[in-house]
């Protein structure tokens, strides 16, 4: 079913048919089509850019969880090089390894 032709879209302009106002453009694409007096955007351009929001979201939270997982792969390999040292040095001088290294 067309955005256009929604029982529930025209239902809505009948609702607040003084609020809407079919003949300005739309501030994002230039295309003439209905809108709510209030918003910038037509109905179709909304979701457009809804949905570019949250591919958005989801991109940056995948990055981030690739950053987090080598982030969280350095420290192991960096704890591992301190455990390493400090027996190295228990082996070579006797002294005692911290309980965190042991």
């Amino acid at each position: 079913m067309s955005l256009r032709t929604h029982p529930a879209r025209l239902a809505a302009i009948a609702a607040n048919a003084e609020t809407f106002d079919p003949g300005v453009p739309c501030r994002a694409k230039g295309h003439v089509s209905p809108r709510n007096a209030r918003k910038l955007y037509c109905l179709a351009c909304d979701r457009d850019r809804e949905r570019r929001a949250t591919q958005a979201k989801r991109a940056r939270a995948k990055r981030l969880a690739k950053v987090h997982a080598r982030e969280a792969a350095e420290m192991a390999a960096m704890f591992e090089t301190v455990r390493a040292n400090w027996h190295a040095r228990a082996a070579r001088y006797g002294t005692k390894i911290p309980k965190a290294f042991q």
